[in-house]
């Protein structure tokens, strides 16, 4: 299989031998290995995974000022995958910003989507009038300042409370150090590309049935974003699980993967270890 300079630079990986294709996109700040615990319990599917563009353990030069300024860059790079992959359709499982891009992505190739299963999704993280995104625009530039001035702090400060768990607990450890292997140029233009955006006016365009996933709370989405998401996304179902955090598939595996079953009929009933 000939793979496109995509494929190559985002580490796109395909594992198990079904017929239905589930692909996992991974959120701000991972990459592909947080899917690992689940992988083995999907191998009745073809599962592919890959790194965005500017994460951790994506090829640095791949990444792309202009091509990657807003959302729809990474869009272009996800069908370009399905594409090299062989595709015809598939059920994708996008956590957080990955939740976004597989939305564009559906709206401009509804062919390539079975359906969209969105995790901790927000179609705009920044408050509005009449809208709770989460985020405060005037702390948000604070934000940005200390991720250009000092990084490893910043890190070491958010990454506790993204996660919902201690600093010393496995999966705040495991998500922080693939943060701080991120470069932090990448981190800030793959977090203004994020957290200024604003898609609440597109969500009518896609028409590809979606299962939105929310814990019982979630410190980057507020309820009312993730209810805002299912209000406006035509054909979709809103499924609170009874977790914490905004990474549920590291830090509640099984409780994740039982509201996961419900979407994804062949795998399996445990997960392994």
């Amino acid at each position: 299989m000939l793979l496109s300079d995509t494929s190559r630079a985002l580490n796109v990986h395909r594992f198990g031998s079904g017929t239905e294709t589930v692909v996992l996109a991974h959120g701000f700040g991972s990459d592909q290995g947080t899917w690992k615990q689940l992988i083995p319990a999907l191998r009745r599917y073809r599962v592919v995974v890959y790194d965005l563009a500017g994460s951790s353990a994506a090829d640095p030069a791949y990444f792309d000022l202009r091509q990657h300024e807003d959302l729809e860059g990474h869009a272009d790079d996800l069908i370009r995958i399905l594409g090299d992959q062989q595709v015809e359709s598939c059920t994708i499982v996008g956590h957080s910003v990955s939740g976004v891009i597989a939305l564009l992505a559906a709206i401009r190739r509804p062919d390539l989507f079975r359906k969209l299963i969105l995790v901790g999704t927000s179609a705009r993280y920044t408050d509005d009038a009449g809208y709770r995104g989460g985020l405060d625009p005037a702390h948000l530039q604070h934000t940005f300042t200390q991720i250009a001035t000092n990084f490893r702090e910043f890190a070491l400060a958010t990454c506790p409370g993204m996660v919902g768990k201690p600093a010393d607990h496995p999966a705040t450890q495991s998500f922080l150090e693939s943060v701080l292997r991120m470069r932090p140029d990448l981190v800030l233009s793959m977090a203004k590309a994020i957290f200024l955006s604003d898609y609440r006016d597109r969500l009518a365009e896609c028409k590809v049935p979606a299962a939105i996933l929310q814990t019982e709370y979630d410190p980057a989405v507020p309820l009312e974003a993730a209810q805002y998401l299912h209000a406006h996304l035509p054909n979709s179902t809103f499924e609170i699980i009874p977790a914490e955090g905004h990474h549920p598939h590291l830090t509640s595996p099984n409780l994740f993967a039982a509201a996961l079953r419900r979407h994804l009929p062949l795998m399996e009933a445990e997960l392994p270890g």
